[in-house]
C-alpha cells in the first residue's frame, strides 16, 4: 500500500492497488495524488517520484489537455477517450483509454 496516497480510504486503496489496470488519480489542481502499482509499472517510475507532478508533465496528448480537464471540473461533464496515443513522461508512447 502506498503511504503517499491521499484521500483514499484503506479498503478502496487496497482494491485499486490490486488492479492490473493503471490508475492515476489527480486532484483539482491537476497534480497526481495517487498511482497504483500497475501505473508505476507502466510508467517505470515509482509513486514517490510521481506524486505531486502536474498532469501535463506526466501525460501529453492533443486529445486531452489540462484545459480540457479543468473544463470537466468546472462543468462536471466527464469526457472519455478510447485508444488514444499519449506520451507518458515525455519519453514513452502508449495507447490508453482515459
Amino acid at each position: 500500500m502506498h503511504a503517499l496516497a491521499t484521500n483514499i480510504s484503506s479498503p478502496y486503496q487496497r482494491i485499486l492497488d490490486g488492479l492490473n489496470s493503471a490508475i492515476l488519480l489527480f486532484g483539482a489542481d491537476l497534480r497526481l495524488r495517487y498511482i497504483n502499482p500497475a501505473g508505476e509499472m507502466l510508467s517505470e517510475v515509482s509513486a514517490r517520484h510521481l506524486i505531486g507532478q502536474h498532469f501535463e508533465h506526466l501525460i501529453n496528448t492533443p486529445l486531452c489537455s489540462a484545459k480540457d480537464l479543468q473544463n470537466v471540473l468546472r462543468t462536471v461533464h466527464p469526457i472519455t477517450q478510447h485508444e488514444i496515443s499519449v506520451s507518458l513522461l515525455k519519453t514513452k508512447e502508449i495507447t490508453v483509454d482515459m
